[in-house]
């Protein structure tokens, strides 16, 4: 005699999907990026080299002034996303009816960019 389990509970609507690489890599005239499904973007994005991260990570510690760490931060970003994923991601941060992008977005963006290498 086989017991029936209790129906699952519905999906939370804001929950927020894990970023997660879509294209191992792309070929061609963009070659060494891939693309990277980010709340409900399609993003492209570079995989950063080992000197980018030990670059950042010495550029974002506390030692550092904050205003440094602002610029070193956005510099990764432009660095990291194509031009139109770029102006994607900052059109939905600067939009205030997008409510998948808040101010964690920036760093689980961050945090999926640097899986990546």
């Amino acid at each position: 005699m086989s017991e029936s389990l209790p129906p699952k509970p519905p999906a939370r609507a804001k929950a927020k999907a894990k970023p997660e690489v879509i294209d191992a890599e792309i070929e061609g005239d963009d070659a060494g990026w891939r693309e990277l499904e980010f709340n409900g973007d399609t993003l492209k994005v570079r995989p950063p080299s080992q000197q980018a991260l030990a670059a950042f990570s010495l550029g974002t510690s506390k030692h550092v002034p904050s205003n440094t760490r602002n610029d070193l931060t956005g510099l990764f970003i432009s660095r990291h996303l194509s031009p139109e994923s770029y102006e994607r991601v900052f059109d939905r941060l600067m939009n205030p009816e997008d409510p998948d992008y808040t101010i964690d977005s920036i760093g689980e963006l961050m945090r999926a960019i640097v899986e990546l290498s």
